[in-house]
């Protein structure tokens, strides 16, 4: 009986150490489990700043891109500004097309056709002249035009003259310009 009692002592034991060795590879199994989880967690988190760092780089870089760009053209920026007319330029530009068409015997209208808002100061105008008047008065006028001491872009040129030189025929032309406010019109907002 003794022997055997040993025998159920070593059999009990050797269940309760594969039980105990059953339940602490369970847990092994499911620790790991869970780190796992928080390793994919982790490098989910680590994988989203990533890309976000990623983004902020880029932005960097296009800022610093945007900032060499306009070192480089801010000694243009003074030379844009003086493409741009206070009104009371525009007021004398546009008295100067009026002599110089009659000057070159021509009849004028002027019409201003679109004005478009660039942003708080300056603001595109676009005119149509019309002119009537023949060939060489047309001519003429064009030279003298191009001689204006402000910058106007031409869009857009239609002359129609029925036959000859000497016959009288209209001419339209479109152009535009850049108007800035005055600095009196700045500080007088409404």
């Amino acid at each position: 009986m003794l022997f055997s009692s040993r025998k159920f002592n070593y059999r009990k034991r050797f269940l309760i150490q594969i039980s105990l060795s059953g339940l602490f590879l369970i847990f092994l199994i499911c620790l790991s489990f869970f780190f796992i989880h928080q390793i994919k967690l982790t490098s989910q988190r680590v994988e989203a700043k990533k890309f976000s760092l990623e983004g902020i780089q880029n932005e960097n870089e296009r800022i610093a891109q945007l900032r060499l760009e306009y070192k480089e053209a801010q000694p243009y920026f003074s030379q844009v500004n003086s493409f741009s007319l206070t009104t009371k330029e525009v007021i004398d530009v546009l008295s100067s097309i009026e002599t110089v068409a009659k000057q070159t015997n021509n009849v004028v209208r002027i019409d201003m056709i679109e004005e478009k808002q660039i942003n708080e100061q300056v603001q595109s105008l676009k005119y149509q002249i019309s002119l009537r008047g023949n060939m060489k008065s047309f001519l003429d006028y064009s030279k003298r035009f191009e001689e204006l001491p402000a910058f106007l872009k031409i869009e857009e040129v239609d002359i129609s003259i029925p036959s000859g030189d000497n016959e009288e025929g209209t001419m339209l032309h479109r152009f535009f310009l850049f108007s800035k406010k005055d600095k009196e019109e700045i500080y007088q907002k409404p």
